[in-house]
C-alpha cells in the first residue's frame, strides 16, 4: 500500500463521508431491499445514453446533469433514496436539465469515468450540450445543499467552468474569487482549492471565518496548535451564528480525533499533558462526555496507566459512541496487542473480543477481530517482537548470533494490520523467526520509525526487511504474503 495520507487528514476524510445523516420528506416512487434497506428509487426522468442526452440537450437547450451511478456505492443509494427520489426535488431538477443516468460499471460508463476524470462515488457534473464540463460535485448531501450545488452551475459566474474561465484572465474581483473558490471545493477540487482558498483568506480576520458562506475556508486549519483553533474554541458561538452545530463539533473533533487516536491505539507514547490539554478544551467548548474525543482521552488515559480491566469494560460500556467513526471502534479493539497483560487481564480481554466479534459480525473487521481473538487464545506460537530501540535490538542480534527482522508499517494500514493479525501469529512461522532473528517492529510514523524509513527508504506498506545484525539489508519483501512465503525469504537469508 503506497503512503496516501497521514492519520488526521484520514480522520477528516472519515467525516466526510457521512454526508447523508437523515431521510428527506421524500414518498418512495419504488422499493426493494437494497443493503438491508428498504430503497427509494430516483424520481428523474433518466436517459442511459450519453449522446441521446447531449442530442436533447442540444434539442431543449438545457445542459446534461450526470448521475455517475455505482449499485455498490452507498453514498449513491443513499442519494437516489434521500434526495432524488423527492418528486419535487426531481420536478425542479428535469425543468433545467437533461438528465442521465451513467451506469459506471458498464464498458460506456468506464469509458466515460476516463475521459470525465471520475474516481470517487457519488460524483454529479453537468455537460454543457458538446459535453463539456460545466460543474462538478463530488459526495452527496441533502436537497436544500444539493439544490443549491445545482443553481451555481447554471451561472458561469457561479459555475465551475465559468469562474475558471474568469480566474484564467487574472483580471477578477475578490466576490469573482470567492466564487471561483466555492466551485472548487464542490468539485473536490482539494490541490486547487488550497492554493485560492488560502488566496482569497488572507485578508480576512479570524472572526470572519465564521460568516455566512466561509465555513468552506475553516478547513484551512487543521493543528490544534494554531492561533486561529484558540480562536475557534473561545468563539464557539459565532461559529454557531451562522453554522449548523454538527458542523461546528465536528470540526472542533477534527483537530483532535488524529493525535488521539493514535494514543488510543498506542501507536505514539502517552502524553498525560496532552490529553488532559485536550479534556480541558472539550469542557471550554460545551461538547458532550459521550463525544468521540472526550471517549478517546479516557482510552488513551487508561491505556497510558495500564488500567487495562477497565480499558476493556470502558470499550463494551461506551466504544459504540466512536462508531460515527468509519472503523475506528474496531481498529482500536483491534490495539489491543499488550505484552504486559496479567492472566486476569488477558481473559477480560478475550471476553471483550468474543463479544465485539459478535457485534462485527459478517464484516470485514468481524473477521480481523475473530482472528485476533484465536492469536490471543493460541498466545506464544506466532512470532515474538522485541520491545527496544533499533540499536538495541542491534545489540540483542550480535550478542545471540541471530538476524534482525524488521515490520515496516503505519497506523492506518490495513495489509500491514492483516499481516499482524493473521501471518506473524502463525506457529510455523513463529518457530521459523524466533528462532533465526530478533523480530522488531515500527511505525514509519512515529517516534524512531521516522528515521528509520529514511535510512532504510521505506515508501511502501507493509515493508518487511531482513537484517544482518549490522543493519546491512538482506532481502526486502514489499506487501502483504503468506506464510509460507516468509518462512521461504527467512530460509533464503539465512542460508
Amino acid at each position: 500500500m503506497n503512503i496516501l495520507s497521514r492519520l488526521p487528514r484520514l480522520m477528516s476524510l472519515i467525516l466526510g463521508c457521512w454526508l447523508i445523516t437523515s431521510a428527506a420528506t421524500a414518498q418512495p416512487q419504488d422499493t426493494r431491499e437494497y443493503f438491508g434497506d428498504t430503497a427509494r428509487f430516483s424520481a428523474l426522468p433518466e436517459l442511459t445514453d450519453l449522446d441521446k442526452a447531449l442530442a436533447e440537450a442540444k434539442r431543449t437547450k438545457k445542459p446534461v446533469f450526470v448521475n455517475c451511478y455505482a449499485a455498490w456505492a452507498r453514498p449513491c443509494v443513499a442519494m437516489d433514496q434521500y434526495v432524488l427520489s423527492h418528486t419535487d426535488f426531481a420536478q425542479w431538477v428535469s425543468d433545467r436539465f437533461v438528465c442521465l443516468r451513467m451506469m459506471m460499471n458498464t464498458d460506456a460508463g468506464k469509458a466515460f469515468a476516463e475521459k470525465y476524470d471520475v474516481r470517487t462515488y457519488a460524483t454529479f457534473l453537468v455537460l454543457d450540450a458538446d459535453g463539456n464540463i460545466r460543474h462538478r460535485i463530488k459526495g452527496g448531501s441533502m436537497i436544500p445543499e444539493f439544490k443549491e450545488k445545482l443553481t451555481a452551475s447554471l451561472d458561469p459566474r457561479t459555475s465551475l467552468a465559468g469562474t475558471q474561465a474568469k480566474i484564467a484572465t487574472g483580471k477578477y474581483k475578490r466576490q469573482d474569487l470567492f466564487h471561483y473558490v466555492t466551485a472548487l471545493r464542490t468539485a473536490g477540487m482539494d490541490s486547487l482549492f488550497n492554493v485560492y482558498a488560502r488566496e482569497y483568506a488572507k485578508d480576512l480576520d479570524y472572526a470572519d471565518f465564521a460568516k455566512e458562506g466561509h465555513w468552506m475556508l475553516v478547513g484551512l486549519f487543521r493543528s490544534a496548535d494554531s492561533d486561529f483553533y484558540r480562536f475557534f474554541v473561545s468563539h464557539r458561538d459565532l461559529f454557531l451564528k451562522h453554522n449548523d452545530v454538527r458542523k461546528v463539533e465536528n470540526k472542533f473533533e477534527s483537530f483532535h480525533t488524529g493525535r488521539l487516536l493514535s494514543q488510543a491505539c498506542g501507536d505514539s507514547p502517552y502524553d498525560s499533558a496532552a490529553v488532559a490539554a485536550c479534556r480541558a478544551d472539550i469542557r471550554a467548548f460545551g461538547m458532550s462526555d459521550t463525544a468521540a474525543t472526550a471517549i478517546l482521552c479516557d482510552i488513551a488515559d487508561l491505556r497510558g496507566h495500564k488500567q487495562y480491566a477497565d480499558l476493556f469494560r470502558y470499550m463494551e460500556q461506551k466504544g459504540r459512541y466512536l462508531d460515527k467513526y468509519y472503523r475506528v471502534h474496531g481498529m482500536i479493539d483491534l490495539s489491543f496487542r499488550f505484552n504486559d497483560l496479567s492472566s486476569a487481564d488477558e481473559q477480560a480481554l478475550i471476553a471483550y473480543l468474543t463479544k465485539a466479534v459478535e457485534r462485527e459480525k459478517n464484516t470485514r473487521m468481524g473477521r480481523q477481530l475473530d482472528t485476533f481473538l484465536v492469536s490471543l487464545q493460541t498466545k506464544g506460537k506466532g512470532i515474538t517482537f522485541f520491545e527496544g530501540s533499533f540499536a538495541e535490538a542491534q545489540a540483542k542480534a550480535k550478542a545471540e548470533g541471530k538476524k534482525i527482522f524488521m515490520d515496516c508499517y503505519t497506523s492506518w494500514c490495513g495489509p500491514c494490520r492483516m499481516m499482524a493479525a493473521n501471518i506473524f501469529t502463525k506457529q510455523d512461522v513463529g518457530e521459523c523467526y524466533n528462532a533465526r532473528f530478533v523480530c522488531v517492529k515500527y511505525d514509519m510514523e512515529q517516534g524512531e520509525g521516522i528515521q528509520l524509513a529514511k535510512r532504510f527508504q521505506v515508501r511502501a506498506f507493509p515493508t518487511m526487511l531482513i537484517l544482518d545484525a549490522d543493519g546491512k539489508v538482506l532481502d526486502t519483501i514489499v506487501g502483504s504474503c503468506s506464510g509460507d512465503e516468509l518462512i521461504r525469504r527467512a530460509q533464503e537469508a539465512c542460508k
